[in-house]
């Protein structure tokens, strides 16, 4: 009974003020979400300006083309202007070397992938190892990203493939085979070779980036563990 009677008061105590309490958490977690509301309205204010820039340069070259896509345009004959409606499809659709474009578009976006998702791999598993002069490494791996397409073309056509005075062709002659024009005879295995090697350091940086954030002992744990992959990765498990 004792017991009976010393509880019954805390409990009734503890369910009258049950609301009360419930009603201050509710009334502080209110204040705080719009505490937090009112702080966070500066700085979308301050964004505004640089999301719409961002908006209206994409948008505006979108709805030019739909625009322009809709009406008959041709900058040799600035004078025969007018909507023609979905012609310009139509013509594209009849196009017999339409269709043999987006194969070879789909041949050079897949080439291009596999080929720098594995070249960007393989040197960020090998950059990820301490070595002397890797800082000087990097910058030369890095450099090909940027470089101008335009001047890349020029670099690959007049310096490397070109089958008189390229460096292809001095290395050819010099183990007696003969030179091969490269852009007449292999369009698209040169297209895809020039791409590549511009585009394999973003993969690089992206790679070596996420192998970098790995701890490293999870890394020895699954080496440890014979995980699938951790025989490719272990070499970064020693990275000092």
């Amino acid at each position: 009974m004792s017991s009976i009677s010393n509880t019954s008061p805390m409990s009734s105590e503890a369910s009258a003020s049950t609301p009360s309490t419930q009603k201050s958490r509710r009334g502080k977690r209110a204040g705080g979400k719009h505490t937090g509301e009112k702080r966070f309205l500066p700085i979308r204010l301050l964004q505004t300006p640089a999301v719409a820039l961002l908006f209206l340069w994409m948008i505006v070259p979108l709805a030019m083309t739909v625009y322009f896509s809709f009406n008959r345009y041709n900058l040799m004959s600035p004078d025969q202007t007018g909507f023609v409606g979905l012609e310009n499809y139509q013509f594209l659709l009849e196009d017999p070397a339409f269709w043999p474009s987006i194969a070879n578009t789909a041949l050079l976006i897949g080439s291009v992938l596999c080929i720098s998702v594995i070249g960007g791999t393989l040197l960020a598993v090998l950059f990820d190892q301490p070595f002397r002069g890797r800082g000087i490494a990097r910058l030369l791996v890095i450099g090909p990203f940027f470089v101008m397409p335009t001047v890349a073309a020029l670099i690959w056509k007049n310096m490397i493939m070109h089958p008189v005075y390229g460096m292809l062709a001095f290395v050819m002659r010099h183990l007696g085979m003969a030179p091969i024009d490269w852009l007449a005879e292999y369009p698209m295995l040169s297209v895809i070779i020039i791409v590549s090697w511009q585009w394999i350091p973003f993969a690089f940086l992206i790679l070596l980036t996420a192998l970098q954030s790995l701890d490293g002992d999870q890394k020895e744990a699954a080496q440890l563990d014979g995980a699938p992959g951790s025989a490719f990765s272990s070499t970064s498990c020693c990275r000092t």
